[in-house]
């Protein structure tokens, strides 16, 4: 087995401001993307209005992650590493819900060095405002949430990558407690209809989405011969209202998180069981939004489901 380490130093030299990346906010419940378009743009004059911090040109911003990528409402790991590599500290993400006559701006702070959500700040637009008036109250808010920041030095941690060339068979997976049923789907999903995003169906972890049902879904399943295994952790991609990580058995399906709604996985055994096999962030905010837009690290996932396999741990908390 090899392993083969990525050294990563960056020079960042005296760094006295927060380095902040804008995203283009998005739309939530009950507006259009087009109702929303530009609010990034004022922000960002407000935040430079405050004197407090560093900004980087939406050009910029859009050279490193692709133009595609600003109106998203989470960036990859590869994405952060990027930003990180120019000195950026911070990442902002906006959404505009308008929710019983009011329209509600919501910013999360994400940490471009850990990838974690470092702060949230919001503001409310009420009858006979605007949205202009609005922004130097977020900027302020924002400017007493982020530090002051003096870098001599960013040096990001090495990175091992080490392959793992085992590949299971069903009868070693069943054997610790997965399950795989004759008829994988069953109902309107099919296999055949979803798209794979990542991995490799013929023996490993695969990330795949359904666009058929009523509510689109992402997909996390190991796969051996084209057949998954059960339990698997899906999303559901295309209801803004409903940020939903969860779980299909086979024959049970239910939810792990409802995002900024409820919280089950301690509540849930299958749901900490899968929290065991893939890491303690499958049910953060950065990991779900990262899974709904399909750029989930699946070769990080993957070694964490082979160390689970590897410890001797079974599956024993089925409905």
């Amino acid at each position: 087995m090899v392993a083969v380490t990525a050294m990563f130093i960056v020079s960042a030299a005296n760094a006295q401001k927060p380095k902040l990346a804008v995203m283009d906010f998005m739309a939530g419940v009950g507006l259009y993307q087009n109702d929303v378009n530009g609010l990034s743009d004022m922000l960002i004059n407000s935040l430079f209005n405050t004197g407090r911090f560093e900004l980087i040109e939406r050009g910029q911003l859009s050279e490193l992650i692709g133009e595609t990528n600003l109106q998203k409402s989470s960036l990859s790991a590869g994405q952060l590493q990027q930003l990180a590599i120019k000195g950026v500290n911070f990442l902002l993400l906006g959404t505009v819900n308008l929710t019983g006559g009011e329209y509600n701006i919501d910013v999360r702070v994400v940490d471009v060095g850990t990838g974690q959500l470092y702060s949230t700040a919001g503001v409310t637009k009420l009858s006979g405002q605007t949205y202009r008036d609005m922004m130097p109250k977020l900027a302020n808010e924002l400017a007493t949430k982020l530090p002051q920041i003096v870098t001599a030095a960013v040096t990001i941690t090495p990175v091992t990558v080490t392959p793992i060339p085992k590949k299971y068979s069903i009868d070693e997976l069943e054997a610790i407690g997965f399950r795989f049923r004759t008829y994988n789907y069953e109902g309107s999903i099919k296999l055949n209809e979803c798209k794979i995003l990542s991995g490799d169906v013929s023996n490993g972890l695969v990330l795949f989405t359904d666009n058929k049902g009523q509510h689109n879904q992402n997909y996390l399943a190991y796969f051996v011969n084209g057949k998954f295994a059960y339990p698997i952790l899906k999303i559901y991609t295309n209801d803004p209202e409903m940020i939903l990580i969860g779980i299909e058995e086979g024959v049970y399906s239910y939810g792990c998180v409802n995002l900024y709604k409820w919280n089950s996985v301690e509540d849930r055994p299958m749901c900490k069981k899968l929290r065991e096999i893939f890491g303690n962030s499958i049910f953060t905010n950065t990991f779900i939004y990262d899974f709904r837009d399909g750029t989930i690290n699946i070769k990080l996932l993957e070694k964490n489901f082979h160390d689970f396999i590897s410890s001797g741990k079974t599956i024993d908390c089925w409905k």
